[in-house]
């Protein structure tokens, strides 16, 4: 009995994680950790996303890459905080959100969030979670001050998404943002999600643009 509570126990409080391996024209660049867990913040349950993405050893000779992300979400999937901490060659991002005057914004900026705030890690774990029925409301996501038009195509277990910048010529809070966050909204790319509905998990992402393909793979040694 005291095993099968422990057992129960550790399932609540161990985070989820998951290792992809990002390849560049099939070539291996890079390591991107992902990990789900439950966290506290302003007194109250929320949901905790992290990502690592982090260049191998060898790529790090040309073009190193060290890149946080700490997204905080609601029952709604609504951001409540968001940080990341980005470095590559020329360019290093800072970015952390506050709540000012009951308003949730980013630091340093005249910039503010609304309250029903989506962003593309939201998405990811909103496909993670198989919550279709709020994904296929979705019409628009916030990047750093950016905004865009979101769509979604499901087809059994492939999701296919689609991105459209609203104003060009709103740079944002950050006018060069780091190149994994680049890549995920790069225009005109094909972006399809694999789910693996029996194992519960984002088997694979691919994002295809002309003949570059950027892969993750999920690791499952």
């Amino acid at each position: 009995m005291k095993v099968l509570f422990l057992i129960f126990y550790l399932s609540i409080i161990l985070p989820d994680s998951y290792l992809y391996k990002i390849k560049f024209l099939g070539i291996k660049v890079a390591d991107c950790n992902v990990t789900y867990s439950d966290t506290v913040l302003y007194e109250k349950d929320f949901k905790k996303i992290e990502y690592k993405v982090s260049t191998n050893s060898f790529i790090d000779n040309f073009f190193k890459v060290n890149n946080n992300y700490i997204i905080i979400i609601d029952d709604n999937y609504n951001t409540v905080y968001f940080k990341k901490d980005t470095s590559q060659p020329n360019l290093k991002n800072q970015i952390e959100t506050e709540y000012q005057n009951g308003f949730l914004k980013y630091k340093n900026s005249n910039i503010v969030l609304d309250k029903n705030n989506k962003n593309i890690f939201s998405i990811l774990y909103m496909i993670y979670k198989q919550d279709y029925d709020i994904l296929n409301k979705i019409k628009i996501i916030e990047r750093e001050g950016k905004y865009y038009n979101f769509n979604s195509e499901i087809n059994q277990n492939k999701i296919d998404i689609f991105l459209d910048e609203i104003d060009d010529n709103n740079n944002g809070l950050v006018k060069h943002t780091d190149i994994f966050t680049w890549g995920l909204f790069l225009d005109k790319t094909k972006k399809t999600i694999i789910y693996n509905k029996d194992k519960k998990y984002i088997e694979k992402c691919i994002f295809k643009k002309g003949i570059t393909t950027i892969t993750a793979n999920l690791d499952r040694n």
